[in-house]
């Protein structure tokens, strides 16, 4: 689909509209399949969304309350440009062991660390693909790597880590 420059949801739509015919013709009715995608949503995609509209509030509460700024300013003073990709990555892992949440770590000292990289004139794709996403790995329990949210983050760093080799 990216070859016809469609939209992520078209993809999606098509799909579930072909999976609903193939449920059709296996002879669910279509109550059954409404109650299928209603509980798919429930469990699948509120979670999830919750978990996005926390870590937002948490974003934007920490940039209006100039933490993000002030870790900015402290990692200027702290780290060299020489030093700092591998900075980046031992804190991001030592936060993340710490915390356990690769999202939160992402979220908030990774916007500190990419707003530093991109100010000392760092590729971003470098900075997100090459470290961040590497040091959330740390912060990971074992039964996440399971869970299509980190997938997701996965495909992310791949797709900034081919963009920064173009």
């Amino acid at each position: 689909m990216i070859k016809f420059q469609l939209s992520p949801e078209v993809p999606i739509l098509v799909v579930i509209g072909l999976l609903m015919l193939w449920a059709r013709v296996r002879h669910f009715s279509w109550d059954r399949i409404n109650q299928g995608l209603v509980e798919g949503v429930s469990t699948g995609i509120i979670p999830p969304i919750f978990i996005f509209i926390l870590i937002g509030a948490l974003i934007s509460t920490w940039i209006m309350s100039g933490v993000i700024p002030s870790l900015m300013v402290f990692g200027f003073q702290l780290i060299t440009a020489r030093w700092f990709l591998p900075s980046v990555f031992l804190v991001c892992a030592i936060v993340g062991s710490a915390i356990g949440s690769a999202l939160t770590v992402i979220s908030t000292v990774g916007i500190a660390f990419l707003g530093m990289g991109i100010t000392m004139g760092l590729n971003p794709a470098m900075i997100a693909g090459g470290q961040l996403f590497l040091a959330q790995y740390l912060g990971i329990r074992p039964h996440h790597y399971l869970t299509p949210l980190i997938w997701l983050l996965q495909l992310w760093a791949l797709i900034c880590l081919v963009i920064s080799k173009t």
